[in-house]
Order: C-alpha cells, then structure tokens, then sequence
C-alpha cells in the first residue's frame, strides 16, 4: 500500500514539472511576441513624427523651425528601445526562471523526501514480511519432520521385524547344521589333534570324507591332517600310491600347496620316484611354483627315460608350456609317441602343441591327425575323443563331432575315468541340439534330433546333481538355457519334470 501511495505522489510531481514548463514556454513566446510587436510600433511612431518635421522646416509655413532632437531621432529610438524592452524582459523571464528554479528544487526535495519515505517503508514492509515468512517456513519444516519421524519410526519397526525373522530363519538353520556335522567335526578334530595316524592312507580316507560331507571348517581340519602327516617327528607308515592318493585328494580340492607338502614328505631325500616327481612338477606348475617344478624336471631328467610314466612325460610337458618352451615340449612330445605309441596322452599333448606351434587352419588340421591317429590304433582314447568332439564342433562339423562324442563316452566305462563324462555328455548334447537348430533352418524338423539333445542335456544334469559328474557353472546354465528352448520348438520332448530350476552348481 505505502509503495502505491509514493508511486502516485511520483506521477503527480512528473504531471506537475511537465505542465510549468510546458505554460513557461508559453510565456516565454508570448513575451517576444509582445516586445516585438511594441519596438514595430514604437520605430513605426518615430519614423511617422520625423516626417511631418521636415515637411514643416521645408514649407517654412511657420518660423520656429523644429530641430531634430537627437535623442528623439527615429534611428536612435530603433536601436535604444528594442535593447530596452529586451532588457526588461529578460529582467521578466530571469525573475520567471529563478522562480521556475526554486519551484523545481522544492520539487527535487520533496522528491528526495518522497523516495527516502519510500525505501524506509520497503525496508519496513520487507523486515515483517521476511520475518512472517520464516515463521511460516519454521512452522511448515516442523510438521514436515513430525511426519518423517513417525514413518521413520515405522518403516525402522518394520526393518527390525524382517531382520529378526531373517536372524532367526539363519540361527534354526545354523543349529540344524551343527546338529548334523558336530559329530564330525568332534570326531577330526579328536583325530588331527590327539589321537595318532597309523597311515597315510587314514589320512587320505578322511580327508576325503571331508570333502565330500564339507562340515564347518574342514578346511582347517584337513589342514591339521596334513601338518600331522608331513611333521617331522611323524612316523606315519604309507607307500607310494598312498602319498599319489592324498596329494591328488587335496589337489581336487584346489590345495596345491598342501599336496606339495605331501609329495615332498613322500619322496623324502632321495627324490627318485618318478611318480612322485611327475606330481610334484604339475601341481608346482598350476601352483605357480615355477622354481620348484624346475628342480623336479632337473632331477627328473636324471632318471632314465626306461623308467618314466605317461604322467612323466605329460606334467614336464605342462611344465615346458607354462614357461613358453614350446620347442622343447615338443621335443619331448616325440619322445613321448616314440616311447609309449599305445598311450593317448601322447597323442593328445601332440595335439595341442601343434596348435600352439601352426596358428590357424593348418594347425587345427595337423591336431585332428593325432588325434584320429590315436583312434585308429584301437587304444582307449577317451581323452583324444573328448577333444576332437570339442574341435569338431567349433568347425561347425556336428555329425563328426557327435561320433567323437560318443567314442570318448564308451571308452570313459573304466574304474578311473580319463574324462569328465558330464561334460562330455553336455558335449554330445550341443552337437545334436546345433545339427537340430541347423535342419529346422533348412526347413526340416528332426524331432529325434532334438529328442537326444534333451537326453544328453538331461543326463549331465543328473550327473551333476547326484555328484556323479561335475559341469561348470557357466556350462550348466548353458544347458537349462538349451532346455528350455528346445521346449518351446518341440513341447511333447521335454517332461514337466525336467530340473530346470532344480540344479546345483
């Protein structure tokens, strides 16, 4: 309102100047036209009377003769009177404009009043209105936190409800664990820290039993059995074959390290079994023990060549292609056919060193001559088989491949098997699912193509669950993938029962 009010006083005072100066003006033009008008009729006078002078001195009608004033002379009035009203009305207009001053320095002043009225009242106005408002925003951010209190406080209730009942669903099932493997855990812990082991192969049977069951900290325990085998005050008895089955127990279980120690303790200072040295370079070499697997292929070269094993020849060649000699591993993969032509490993290692050696076409082809020189010799060659299904079908050849497949399956009928048969199976599986996939882009539908993929597929899956066999998490999914889209083509192949959802890794 007081801001309205001074705004009005503005334009008044605006309004006001404007109309002095405009009526000024006026004034001003009226006053020349005035003063000209008079110093024309003045000059008009004096002209007229110096006339009728000279007529009267040229008649001589009359003896006084009429001088001519020379103050009264028309030229001399036309010059003095015009700068005499002039004057006086510049005296006027001064007189006016002094007075037009002062009217508009009071003007100024009160304008100046006018303006600091104003910015007093807008800081006023302002003050009450900030002070207003913050009051307002106080109050407004107080019910705000209000609100967000109670819902913290019951969403926090909420959080506490579902982390207690989590707490306890984890604390009923922890118990129901301990309650089934205490026992075990008492009975290892008993054994591996008081009770004495009379065998290497007692360790090697519990350390396999924990493996398989996996109590609470069996790695601990296994750890324990090893430090009491491979103690230096031990005098537990144990042969060849006995140290071979503990270190490659605890080599499955990805403990390298322990099964070193093993190995060492088997071969003691003599360092002349070769089986034990040929175990001993391969786990050194998965364990990145390049040194150590060094000195074992040292002393291992010392022995002669009469005396090797398959595993010899094929953990020194590992060795060889983990440190980059590729020349010598093939080398010794020469040896290696020369001296044992009826074992696969030969054949196999020849085969990847080829493809190591010939990137490209001509290496892959020099691999499946091993490979299927190997089965021409009517040898068990699981493992050979296993790799030309495997490179078969990155060729896209998937009838070969499934041949292969099959062979690497009928040979793996053995007490050690040389090959994973889950993976193998999954292999086969592929093969007739992509020969399958290839026919129906053809146009043709092959159901019993698709029905042996979901065989093998359901086969490795079984394998898998039940332990029998054992597929990489990434394979496996692969599987249930491969399952299920096959179900969409031909739904009468697979079963409501097939575990897609129900596999373990």
């Amino acid at each position: 309102m007081s801001y309205a009010r001074d705004k009005e006083h503005s334009a008044e005072y605006q309004k006001l100047k404007s109309f002095v100066i405009k009526w000024g003006i006026i004034f001003l033009i009226v006053l020349v036209v005035l003063v000209a008008i008079s110093v024309w009729y003045i000059a008009n006078l004096a002209s007229e009377m110096s006339k009728i002078a000279d007529v009267v001195n040229q008649q001589g009608q009359i003896e006084l003769s009429i001088k001519r004033n020379n103050l009264l002379s028309a030229d001399y009035l036309a010059i003095v009177i015009p700068i005499i009203v002039a004057l006086a009305g510049s005296l006027i207009a001064f007189l006016g404009m002094n007075r037009l001053k002062m009217f508009d320095e009071r003007i100024d002043k009160i304008r100046t009043d006018m303006l600091s009225e104003i910015d007093s009242r807008v800081k006023n106005e302002v003050i009450a209105s900030r002070a207003e408002y913050s009051d307002k925003l106080i109050e407004k951010v107080s019910e705000y936190e209000r609100a967000i209190s109670c819902k913290s406080k019951g969403s926090i209730a909420e959080i506490e409800k579902v982390c207690n009942d989590g707490l306890a669903k984890l604390e009923n099932t922890m118990a129901s664990f301990s309650a089934r493997y205490d026992w075990l855990e008492s009975i290892v812990e008993e054994e591996a820290g008081e009770i004495e082991i009379s065998t290497v192969a007692d360790a090697h049977e519990m350390v396999e039993d924990l493996r398989s069951k996996k109590p609470a900290n069996y790695l601990s325990m296994i750890k324990k059995l090893v430090k009491k085998v491979c103690s230096d005050e031990s005098v537990i008895s144990g042969d060849v074959a006995d140290y071979h089955n503990l270190s490659a127990e605890l080599a499955l279980a990805n403990m390298y390290n322990e099964a070193i120690q093993v190995l060492e303790k088997g071969l003691g200072s003599e360092y002349k079994n070769v089986e034990l040295l040929a175990d001993l370079i391969e786990y050194a070499t998965k364990n990145n023990q390049l040194d150590k697997a060094e000195k074992s292929v040292t002393l291992l070269n010392k022995i002669d060549r009469w005396r090797w094993n398959w595993q010899c020849y094929e953990f020194t060649i590992d060795y060889y292609r983990a440190r980059g000699m590729i020349k010598e591993a093939k080398t010794l993969c020469s040896e290696f056919l020369e001296m044992m032509p009826y074992d696969e490993h030969g054949y196999r290692s020849m085969a990847e060193i080829s493809m190591i050696c010939k990137p490209g076409d001509a290496g892959i082809e020099e691999a499946l001559k091993y490979l299927n020189a190997a089965l021409t010799k009517h040898i068990n060659a699981a493992q050979c088989a296993q790799k030309l299904a495997d490179i078969y079908l990155d060729k896209g050849q998937y009838e070969e491949s499934i041949k292969a497949a099959s062979r690497a399956i009928q040979e793996s009928a053995q007490d050690q098997p040389s090959v994973e048969i889950a993976h193998t199976i999954s292999t086969r599986g592929f093969a007739f699912d992509r020969l399958f996939m290839q026919k129906l882009q053809a146009g043709t539908i092959q159901e019993d193509l698709a029905e042996k993929a979901v065989e093998d597929y359901k086969m490795a899956i079984s394998f898998t669950q039940q332990g029998l066999g054992r597929l990489a998490p990434i394979v496996l999914k692969q599987v249930i993938c491969r399952l299920g889209i096959l179900s969409k083509y031909i739904p009468a192949i697979v079963e409501e029962d097939t575990p897609l959802n129900n596999t373990t890794e």
